[in-house]
């Protein structure tokens, strides 16, 4: 099972490494999902905060790594590994010179999970939120972006 997970987190990776088609990545990867927000205005100290739910009775796998990757226009901004994604979710970015807008962020996460019922079903998910937006001082202080898996 350890090796199936793997080689989904390595055809994921190596998906959204190359810049193709995002149709194209869906079809070949079952397990993205791209979620296109709509543009927003934000203020320019706002904090962008990501929450990702399970469904019920499942639980963050423990042995694979929760990956992300935040990108401001193809650039990598901010990328890293949640060791406990149940005590470090929610993901909070907060603006600065770097993410200054008009602009497009994308952010990037590869969840691995599994359920809490024995025998243990393990599952991973790719999830891929673009987000567009300008900022302003009158605009937004927080966005909140979630999804259930």
């Amino acid at each position: 099972m350890k090796k199936t997970l793997l080689f989904f987190c390595v055809i994921s990776l190596i998906l959204s490494a190359l810049d193709i088609d995002q149709s194209f990545a869906q079809a070949k990867n079952p397990f993205l999902e791209i979620i296109k927000c709509p543009k927003e205005i934000l203020n320019e100290n706002a904090e962008i905060s990501v929450m990702i739910y399970l469904p019920k009775d499942h639980a963050y796998n423990e042995e694979m790594p929760f990956q992300f990757e935040i990108l401001k226009e193809g650039k990598v901004l901010r990328s890293g590994i949640l060791k406990d994604p149940q005590k470090e979710l929610p993901l909070s970015v907060h603006l600065d010179s770097e993410y200054k807008g008009p602009s497009t962020l994308e952010i990037k996460l590869e969840v691995p999970y599994c359920s809490t019922a024995l025998p243990k079903l393990c599952k991973f998910k790719s999830i891929k939120f673009i987000q567009p937006f300008s900022t302003q001082a009158s605009g937004k202080p927080l966005l909140q972006l979630e999804t259930q898996i």
